[in-house]
């Protein structure tokens, strides 16, 4: 219904429809932050408060109300900034409202139990208003303590992870340095029982070598005669007994 009502009022051009639709963004911006839609009351407010601005004094009490729920809603979404400047031009309205309520009754004199009647209810409301403002500057505080300190932590355990990967880094390098050490010792202790493959160039090299040691070796005592057999030796000493 109200989204209804916004569009036909906002149809047409005169000054009541406008400012009725200005109510009805009003209404749908206290809707929104009921059901907790901060963003969107926020957007209600700020298009109530375009269409006001337009068509009423300075002084209006309906621009103090329309900036002291847009500050509400900023202060529930957590942009407390906004929140209490919003909350400061609430009273800025208010103040100009009494001030001319004030002037009014000196002037003229008319209407005298309205316009008191009035001011002191705009003065029950400027310490409500103001406590508002100190709500939100106290809790800008505490949310930027609270971002500090989530950035300390944050920095803190990165650098406690890093520390700790670089230690396990380390650590993991050692152990595998020392297991390669162990393994390249363990290869060179066993190094001399592998048999190797031998170059067909070596093989037949060897080959001649035990070729070589087959054949009878020459004498070392000189003359390089072959040593005499057995038999030789036998035969010879029965010539020497013989003669």
């Amino acid at each position: 219904m109200l989204e209804l009502a916004k569009v036909i009022y906002k149809r047409q051009d005169t000054k009541e429809a406008q400012l009725h639709a200005a109510q009805a963004h009003l209404k749908l911006g206290e809707v929104s932050i009921e059901s907790e839609n901060y963003i969107q009351a926020v957007e209600e407010f700020h298009s109530c408060l375009t269409l006001q601005q337009k068509y009423l004094e300075a002084h209006d009490r309906l621009l103090a109300e329309t900036h002291y729920h847009l500050g509400l809603a900023y202060h529930y979404n957590n942009q407390y900034d906004e929140a209490v400047l919003q909350f400061s031009k609430s009273m800025e309205v208010i103040d100009k409202r009494m001030v001319m309520l004030t002037e009014r009754l000196r002037a003229k004199g008319e209407g005298l139990a309205e316009d008191e009647k009035e001011i002191e209810e705009l003065k029950g409301l400027l310490p409500e208003i103001k406590e508002k403002i100190e709500d939100s500057k106290e809790s800008q505080k505490s949310a930027r303590v609270a971002e500090l300190a989530l950035k300390a932590t944050l920095v803190g355990g990165s650098s406690s992870s890093f520390s700790q990967g670089t230690e396990s880094s380390l650590t993991s390098t050692i152990a595998v340095g020392q297991t390669a050490d162990g393994a390249s010792q363990c290869i060179t202790d066993i190094s001399h029982l592998v048999r190797k493959k031998r170059k067909p160039e070596e093989e037949a090299q060897q080959g001649d070598n035990e070729a070589k040691k087959s054949k009878p070796e020459p004498a070392v005592n000189g003359g390089g005669d072959a040593a005499p057999s057995g038999n030789e030796v036998a035969e010879k000493m029965e010539e020497e007994v013989g003669s």
